[in-house]
């Protein structure tokens, strides 16, 4: 990535192939080690991203940002601490990992792949993030009043579901994973305390099986509001198999040291299932048994019961093509990649 041009992004350079398939595959926070070289994606899809960015935020004008439903800062010294320290740290790894791509001159900020520049004492920090990288944002901060960990800022265009992400500033880490299966009977006190011991990057995925690739809305969600329980399960019946993808949200956890914030970012990564996952050993046989045999209310959480029986057939398919062509043996267990979270390369 040291030598990465802005003509290497435009003709197609990917990063290291990302491909998080672990059995058991469950809702927990599942984290592994970060290597912080790697916490940020710049790849081919970079403008394609901030294009969609920039529409979604309406060209970043700040008097639209203040009721955006996808963008909010909360205006108290402990937010601003960590949106400032953040912003720094954005623009450093950006900076440094990417030299060619982006640079900078005392409070100038060049952005090379689009032509931009921004004055850090004139654009707000969260925008400086949202307009350099192709990640949406949390920013949490330890509450000093309630000693609870809250959420203080979001720019969030991807979120997948579309529903407005700005309602959850200001509210607590138990209100906002609130819905999340098993949290409140498993996850919380061990999460809670974990928030706070934690100090080295570490990254999550979480999977969710689509068929079209709109980055802040899936159908997976859009149609079932449109349709219907009922008709929106016979609209997945007529769609084919090599539509359906695997949705990637690869979501990394960094602790900033001044402001003690915790920073999520959110990647969401298609991983076409027909064509991505036929070459790679043991990850269709991930993909069908996590649909079948996960937690109930992962099953539901996810919709898996919705799609798992239209595309078993063609994900046993290609359990069965890998057997013919060696990759997997027909005995071999259902089991988390060897190179886990990348692709057998």
């Amino acid at each position: 990535p040291l030598e990465v041009t802005v003509d290497n992004i435009r003709e197609g350079f990917e990063d290291r192939p990302y491909m998080p398939f672990r059995y058991p595959n469950n809702q927990t926070m599942s984290l592994v080690k970060l290597d912080v070289n790697f916490w940020s994606i710049v790849d081919r899809h970079y403008f394609d991203f901030m294009s969609q960015k920039k529409r979604i935020f309406n060209h970043y004008d700040p008097e639209k940002l203040k009721e955006h439903p996808f963008y909010k800062t909360l205006d108290t010294a402990e937010a601003t601490a960590a949106l400032v320290e953040l912003r720094d740290f954005v623009v450093d790894h950006l900076t440094h990992r990417f030299p060619k791509l982006f640079t900078r001159r005392g409070n100038l900020v060049c952005n090379h792949l689009l032509d931009e520049t921004y004055d850090l004492d004139v654009v707000a920090p969260l925008v400086v993030v949202t307009r350099m990288s192709m990640e949406d944002y949390y920013v949490t901060v330890l509450d000093p009043h309630t000693q609870e960990r809250t959420c203080v800022g979001v720019s969030v265009a991807f979120g997948g579901g579309g529903f407005p992400i700005a309602p959850i500033v200001g509210q607590g880490m138990d209100a906002i994973h609130g819905p999340v299966p098993y949290y409140e009977s498993k996850l919380k006190k061990s999460m809670n305390k974990w928030f706070e011991r934690f100090t080295d990057p570490v990254e999550r995925a979480s999977i969710h099986i689509v068929w079209d690739n709109d980055l802040s809305c899936s159908e997976l969600y859009s149609k079932q509001r449109e349709l219907g329980h009922a008709a929106y399960a016979e609209y997945i019946q007529a769609v084919p198999f090599e539509a359906f993808s695997v949705r990637v949200e690869r979501q990394t956890l960094i602790k900033l040291p001044k402001s003690n914030a915790i920073i999520f970012a959110n990647h969401p990564i298609y991983l076409n299932i027909a064509h991505a996952l036929a070459d790679e050993p043991g990850v269709p046989a991930i993909v069908h048994k996590m649909m079948y045999d996960s937690p109930e209310g992962i099953i539901k959480y996810k919709h898996y019961e919705l799609i798992r029986d239209h595309i078993s057939p063609g994900l046993l398919a290609m359990v069965d093509a890998q057997v013919q062509r060696g990759l997997v043996a027909k005995d071999d267990p259902v089991r988390t990649i060897p190179g886990f979270p990348f692709a057998s390369w």
